[in-house]
This record gives C-alpha cells, structure tokens and sequence, in this order.
C-alpha cells in the first residue's frame, strides 16, 4: 500500500513538471477615454508608443478625458472607472 501511495504522489509530481502554467497577464495599461459613436475608445502608452483600445459595450466611456485601464487578456477597455 505505501509503496502504490509514492508511486501515486511520484506520478502527480512528473505530471506537474510537465504541465506548463502559463504566465497570466496581470498588467493593466492606465490611460484616457475618447468619446466616439458606440462605446469608445481608451488610449494608452505602451514602452513610449500610443495605444488605442475599443471599450467593451458594458464598460463603455461616457465623456472624453476619463480614466480608463486595458487588460490584454480582456481584449477590451473598461472605459467607466
């Protein structure tokens, strides 16, 4: 019985070697709102170059010149902090 339990615990350990956990991007790019037809748009600056990012339609900007963050593993802004 003790033997099949390290062999148990020796196989889960090889599975977790070799199961890549990927890197989850936690970064969020802080920036300003655009107002535009439809949701709008968050611009941002990303290693010194200009960033544009639509808002997701239930984070949508509701005037220029307000806060909004991006989340590249979104795909969308969040336009109304």
């Amino acid at each position: 019985m003790k033997a099949s339990i390290i062999f148990f615990v020796s196989a889960l350990r090889s599975l977790a070697a070799a199961v890549p956990i990927d890197d989850v991007a936690t970064t969020l790019y802080y920036g300003k709102c655009k107002a535009l037809d439809g949701p709008g748009e968050c611009v941002f600056t990303n290693n010194g170059e200009s960033v544009t990012k639509p808002c997701g339609v239930n984070y949508k900007c509701k005037f220029t010149g307000e806060n909004c963050h991006y989340n590249p593993t979104g795909g969308h802004a969040h336009c109304n902090l």
